[in-house]
């Protein structure tokens, strides 16, 4: 990726969906920016996302553990070497953003 690539556009929604955590929405972001497909499961690198995102692997993980336990994204490890693999669940993530909007305009 070049320099003129990184960087990544966070949704306020994202950010309401998940109560004003920050590090979650941009982590999310990042990685619905990487999903090719509606069901799709891919492989990244976490020196990727930091070097996109600025989030460190800490911080990467407690977004991580945020998004997995709100059923927003499935995670395992795959391959060799051994890579994080994601899959964002849209559905639930328009939940989330649907259920805030009425939260806030409610």
């Amino acid at each position: 990726m070049s320099n003129d690539q990184r960087g990544i556009f966070v949704p306020a929604e994202y950010v309401r969906a998940l109560n004003g955590n920050s590090n979650a929405a941009i982590y999310l972001a990042m990685l619905v920016k990487g999903q090719s497909s509606e069901d799709c499961w891919f492989g990244f690198a976490e020196e990727v996302i930091e070097s996109n995102t600025g989030l460190n692997k800490g911080g990467q993980a407690s977004a991580r553990n945020l998004l997995t336990r709100l059923g927003v994204i499935d995670y395992t490890y795959k391959g060799s070497p051994r890579l994080p693999w994601v899959r964002v669940n849209k559905y639930v993530l328009a939940a989330l953003i649907k259920r805030s909007h009425g939260e806030n305009h409610g």
